[in-house]
């Protein structure tokens, strides 16, 4: 039986955030990525558009079956799996010489990135401490995206393309060993308390209604903003060598969000410091309204990406609240996948419809307002229970 220890242990929360780091690697170097395909197969910017549709489409699936595995197969068992029909997508990704056989080939490698990412959600749930565990999580995804950004274009300039999926498989042959540390135990839900019984599953439907809709709505803002923020910041007369070069920066801020909601962890209120993230959003969005300045862009961009990596792990951790089996994490996978899928499109036909971006940055600050409510609301009514619940344990 898996104790609390096991799942707080160094090596359970070193094995998730690394397995975490190499899954969605894909889209963590997007613009590397992007770039290559554009330059050697000589796609067009809608075929690669096409592919990291396709990319995150198939990460965002893999959370249809895991409703049937979850319940059935240990962690353990489930990476063993997917360990093995990662390495071989990247590996039949090798012989792809079109966009066709690419989108192909990529779609098991997809599926089981989305698949390990999962695992390693569920597996955050379970920790005593998923604010700190999740953000640890989060801050493994970001050092390795920028790490591989720095590395890529000089592997790309050697040996092309097809060094990315070589890297991808010596990474996951790297931490393969690792898949020991998970649970070898189908994750079990906890006996319903008196206080639990007396709340119909109906109930507890709605909120997590609630709980994955703060994702989404969260992730359909970010998807909006990011993607068209060199966009934004040519409007306003910036030279693109400058917002690339602010993007990268931006990036050391993302990983200083990680380190900060790793160190508050615990020490702060959940919904105080959701509260401040979102400020922090808004802000942002407010700075990049109309024309503005080179520093002004600049700031606004440093800030989105800290807020961005600062709040997510305190959202998961509060969804976790709600099912320490980490079950609810498959359904977070496919909003977090139809966020960065819908929201690029429904920016880009508001862009098209109004020909502003005051009116994208609206949209994005309203979507943001909606999950800011959501996460409040579930903050509330959990932290309502817990305390009650705790109540009645020193009662009894």
């Amino acid at each position: 039986m898996n104790t609390q220890a096991f799942f707080d242990s160094k090596g359970h929360i070193f094995a998730l955030c690394l397995f975490a780091a190499i899954g969605p690697l894909v889209m963590m170097t997007t613009p590397v990525l992007a770039y290559q395909l554009a330059t050697e197969w000589q796609f067009a910017p809608s075929q690669v558009g096409t592919f990291f549709f396709y990319e995150q489409i198939f990460m965002g699936v893999a959370a249809l079956p895991a409703i049937y595995w979850a319940k059935r197969y240990s962690p353990q068992k489930v990476m063993k799996v997917f360990i093995l029909l990662f390495i071989l997508g990247n590996f039949l990704s090798l012989f792809a010489n079109s966009l066709t056989t690419l989108v192909l080939a990529r779609s098991s490698a997809a599926f089981a990135a989305g698949s390990i990412m999962i695992v390693t959600m569920a597996s955050c749930s379970m920790t005593s401490k998923p604010a700190r565990t999740f953000a640890l999580w989060l801050l493994g995804q970001t050092i390795f995206g920028a790490l591989a950004i720095l590395v890529l274009p000089h592997l790309f300039a050697q040996f092309g393309l097809k060094a990315f999926f070589v890297l991808l498989i010596i990474l996951m042959l790297i931490a393969t060993p690792f898949y020991k540390q998970f649970s070898n135990e189908v994750p079990q839900a906890p006996q319903q308390t008196e206080q639990h019984a007396n709340h119909p599953s109906s109930l507890s439907i709605i909120w997590s209604i609630i709980g994955v809709a703060s994702v989404l709505s969260f992730f359909m803002s970010i998807s909006s903003i990011w993607t068209f923020l060199t966009s934004i910041g040519l409007n306003s007369n910036i030279p693109e060598a400058s917002i690339n070069g602010y993007l990268s920066f931006a990036t050391l801020f993302g990983i200083l969000g990680c380190f900060v909601a790793t160190f508050i962890g615990h020490r702060v209120s959940r919904i105080v410091v959701v509260i401040i993230g979102f400020i922090l959003f808004f802000i942002s969005l407010l700075l990049m309204l109309g024309t503005i300045a080179a520093s002004t862009f600049m700031t606004s961009i440093v800030v989105f990406k800290f807020a961005w990596m600062f709040t997510f792990p305190f959202i998961l951790a509060s969804l976790a609240m709600m099912d320490h089996t980490g079950s609810i994490m498959k359904y977070v996978s496919l909003m977090i996948a139809i966020g960065m899928g819908v929201g690029p499109g429904i920016s880009g036909q508001i862009i098209e419809q109004t020909a502003s971006f005051n009116t994208l940055i609206m949209y994005a600050m309203a979507m943001f307002v909606i999950s800011l409510v959501l996460v409040t609301l579930l903050n509330g009514k959990f932290r309502k229970h817990q305390n009650s619940g705790q109540a009645n344990s020193l009662a009894h």
